[in-house]
């Protein structure tokens, strides 16, 4: 929804409302009774998600792009000036995220937000996709994000610490199984486990 009143032909008249469902994604179904149909069927939809504009201009369209989406959702859903986003910092973070590895984006979001949260809840969940971070600089919201540099600028080791200057840590231990749970866009959307190990770590 739009923030439009009387959408999907007049069959949900939105006039007054037109605020309180903007953003909203919903359906309307009508089915009429017979002696096979009665009660409250279940009805399940398979949607692309909100439209979100381009960072470059152009026409609203589907993405999985989190800078995008964050973009879109600060400057459409929370309402934040577009004068006070660091639009190139953002395109900079699409770039990133759109970098193929292995013939797939670098980052990806798919995200539903169902329920009423604190904004700095949900900005918090889309940073978390793709390991970024929003900075507010010289008036301006920034969008950046963790990554490896090429090369560094020195390198610290036992080799080159003074002794009993520096405490180094190691953890104890590590992951050797890991188990993942998702949405298989293969099997109608159900839900999937799978499970990676490391068999060689586990015989030790």
């Amino acid at each position: 929804h739009s923030g439009g009143s009387n959408k999907n032909g007049g069959r949900v008249d939105v006039t007054g409302y037109s605020q309180a469902y903007r953003g909203i994604a919903y359906i309307v179904v009508s089915l009429r009774a017979t002696a096979k149909l009665g009660g409250n069927p279940t009805v399940t939809s398979v949607i692309e998600g909100k439209k979100c504009t381009p960072l470059a201009g152009g026409t609203k369209a589907y993405t999985r792009n989190p800078a995008v989406i964050m973009y879109d959702f600060l400057a459409d859903v929370v309402g934040v000036d577009s004068s006070g986003i660091d639009v190139a910092s953002f395109q900079a973070v699409e770039t990133y995220c759109d970098a193929l590895i292995d013939g797939v984006p670098r980052y990806t979001l798919d995200m539903v937000i169902d329920q009423q949260r604190p904004i700095v809840d949900i900005l918090q969940d889309m940073l978390s996709s793709f390991c970024g971070a929003l900075v507010y600089s010289e008036n301006k919201i920034k969008l950046v994000v963790e990554k490896a540099e090429a090369t560094s600028v020195y390198d610290f080791d036992e080799s080159n610490i003074v002794e009993n200057s520096f405490s180094f840590w190691r953890p104890p231990e590590r992951l050797n199984q890991v188990k993942i749970t998702f949405v298989d866009e293969d099997n109608n959307y159900r839900y999937e486990t799978v499970i990676a190990k490391d068999e060689d770590d586990i015989a030790l």
